[in-house]
């Protein structure tokens, strides 16, 4: 008989024995792979300056363009993270395209509306996933983003990401 009616194997090593031995060898041997055999993948991450470039939904009024001020912190509207700095807004008149009697389309300029592009600076890592404000948030080109500062809070597009050589 293999197990005797104590639980032991062979009648000399509890089998509870033989599985706390062989937890015991797995934590040893995992331990040693991790910190001596794996791949580190090189040193900590290296943070850099990365810059990009929001523009807001089209055709925004003129309280909304005066509440983005540069210099204004930036914080992302759903984590409340931290996401960069206002180094510069361009302002453009907005313009739409209508259509005319005659069935074609012309581009004209909405009346008080204007469309904003802000570049914004944040410290942050660009790796093989990708550019990551604060090193945990995603900044990626033509994704959404909640665009909050302490005037406002805009749905924005990002149209560019770039890591600055400091």
């Amino acid at each position: 008989m293999l197990i005797d009616e104590k639980g032991r194997l062979f009648g000399k090593v509890s089998v509870v024995d033989i599985l706390v031995v062989l937890f015991i060898v797995g934590a040893v041997a995992g331990a040693y792979y991790k910190f001596f055999i794996a791949e580190r993948g090189g040193a900590a991450a290296q943070f850099d300056t990365l810059q990009y470039q929001v523009i807001t939904v089209s055709g925004v009024r003129q309280p909304s363009v005066d509440a983005v001020k540069e210099g204004a912190e930036v914080f992302d509207g759903e984590t409340g993270g931290y996401i960069g700095k206002v180094i510069q807004k361009d302002i453009s008149p907005a313009k739409s395209f209508i259509k005319k009697t005659d069935g074609t389309y012309a581009e004209a300029r909405m009346p008080d509306k204007f469309d904003v592009i802000i570049t914004v600076e944040v410290t942050g890592v660009e790796n093989d996933h990708g550019f990551f404000a604060n090193g945990n948030i995603e900044i990626k080109r033509g994704s959404d983003l909640k665009f909050k500062t302490q005037m406002i809070m805009l749905e924005t597009r990002v149209v560019d990401v770039r890591r600055i050589k400091n």
